[in-house]
C-alpha cells in the first residue's frame, strides 16, 4: 500500500524539510507491516518504492547522500538490495530523518556559522555538565547526526574536544589564580570530582595540575 498520492505527499514534505515526513513515512509503515501480510514480491517493491521517494528527493534538493555525514555514497542502492532485511525500514527512516536534519540546517546555517555556533555552545556551557545530547537538542537534530556533524565541522568527537576546552581554561585560570584549590577548579571548569580533572589534565597536558603550577610559577 503505497499509493501516487501518499508518494508525492511524502516527496514534498521531505523536498519541504517537514517533520510531517516521518510522520508519514511511520504511517506507511504500519500500515504495510502491521495491519498487512505483504507477500515478498509487495514487500520488495514497497521497499524499492519508497527508496526511490528518496532517491528523488536527494535530486530534488540538491544533494548527493554521501554529502551527509556519516553516510555512504552507495547507501540508496543498498538499501533497494537489502529489501528483505528486517531492519531496512528502519534504515530507511534513519536516512529520511538525517536528510531532514540535514536540509533544516543547510537552510539556516553554512557549514562555516554552524561551525561557530557549536563552538559557542561549548563556549557558554563548558563549565555545565553537559553532553552530545545536549547539543543535539540545541541544534535540532538527533544525537547520532549531531556526532558525525561534530566530527566532520570540528575535526574531533565532542568529548575529546570538551575535555581539551576545559583543560585550556583550566590553565588560564591557574595562570590567573595560583592559589586555587583543586576541587574548586575542577568545579569551575565543568568536572564533577578532582580526581576525574587531574586524570583528564594529565592526558592533554602530560603533567598533573600542581606540577604544571610549579613549572609555571613565573606566571603567578
Amino acid at each position: 500500500y503505497y499509493p501516487v498520492e501518499s508518494e508525492q505527499i511524502l516527496l514534498r514534505y521531505i523536498v519541504g524539510g517537514q517533520e510531517q515526513a516521518l510522520t508519514l513515512f511511520d504511517r506507511l509503515i504500519r500500515e504495510n507491516f502491521e495491519k498487512r501480510s505483504l507477500s515478498a514480491d509487495a514487500r520488495r517493491d514497497l521497499i524499492q518504492a519508497l527508496v526511490h521517494t528518496l532517491r528523488r528527493a536527494f535530486q530534488e534538493v540538491k544533494i548527493a547522500p554521501e554529502k551527509l555525514p556519516a553516510v555512504r555514497r552507495d547507501i540508496l542502492d543498498s538499501l533497494a538490495e537489502g529489501w528483505d532485511k528486517d531492519h531496512v525500514a528502519t534504515d530507511i527512516r534513519r536516512l529520511l530523518a538525517e536528510l531532514l536534519n540535514y536540509k533544516e540546517l543547510s537552510e539556516v546555517s553554512s557549514d562555516d556559522l554552524l561551525r561557530e555556533k557549536i563552538l559557542l555552545f561549548i563556549k557558554e556551557n563548558y563549565a555545565d555538565d553537559i553532553m552530545l545530547i545536549d547539543l543535539s537538542e540545541f541544534l535540532g537534530v538527533t544525537p547520532k547526526y549531531c556526532s558525525a556533524l561534530f566530527a566532520k565541522l570540528i575535526d574531533s568527537n565532542f568529548k575529546e574536544y570538551l575535555n581539551r576546552f576545559r583543560v585550556e581554561q583550566a590553565a588560564q585560570i591557574m595562570q590567573k589564580s595560583p592559589d586555587i584549590p583543586v576541587s574548586d577548579l575542577a568545579s569551575a571548569v565543568g568536572f564533577n570530582s578532582s580526581s576525574s580533572f587531574i586524570r583528564v589534565f594529565r592526558q592533554h597536558m602530560g603533567i598533573t595540575p600542581g606540577k604544571y603550577l610549579r613549572e609555571n610559577s613565573d606566571l603567578s
